[in-house]
């Protein structure tokens, strides 16, 4: 007569709840990067509005005050060709982090402008750090979630 082979334990429990975990953070990680991203588009079109009121605080024509939108979008379209390459050699999530950093200094700098150019300035930087944010957001999806497991729970 042959022995009972002993039962192999279950660690279903283990795994869901790591699972569990892992779907607590990922839902924090997008829940941060959703306030991150919507921050970044409310500043790339916020500031049209504001062009007559600037031009009078600033003392200059509308269409000189005007260079701060193209400085913020050419410097985000120019410098998101980079952030890729920046983010396979150093990880999505640093670069992420430095760009939310940047974008958020720059900002705040933005309201120390005492001069259209510095206006401009500080807009034109302000392009470059949030023009990491919203592409490596989907590149660190696309990394949490291989396309064999997209659409599954």
């Amino acid at each position: 007569m042959s022995e009972p082979k002993p039962s192999q334990p279950n660690f279903s429990h283990l795994e869901e709840a790591d699972y569990t975990g892992r779907m607590r953070q990922h839902d924090r990680l997008f829940g941060l990067l959703s306030i991150a991203a919507g921050l970044i588009f409310l500043q790339g079109y916020m500031i049209a509005p504001l062009i007559p009121r600037l031009a009078e605080i600033f003392d200059v024509s509308a269409q000189e005050i005007g260079f701060i939108v193209p400085a913020y979008m050419l410097a985000y379209a120019l410098a998101a060709l980079f952030y890729g390459i920046l983010s396979d050699r150093f990880g999505r999530w640093p670069v992420i982090q430095i760009s939310i950093i940047v974008f958020i200094t720059c900002t705040a700098l933005t309201a120390t402008a005492q001069t259209a150019a510095q206006m401009t300035f500080w807009r034109l930087l302000t392009g470059l750090g949030a023009s990491g944010v919203i592409p490596l957001t989907f590149a660190l999806i696309g990394d949490m979630f291989p396309y064999n497991q997209r659409g599954q729970n």
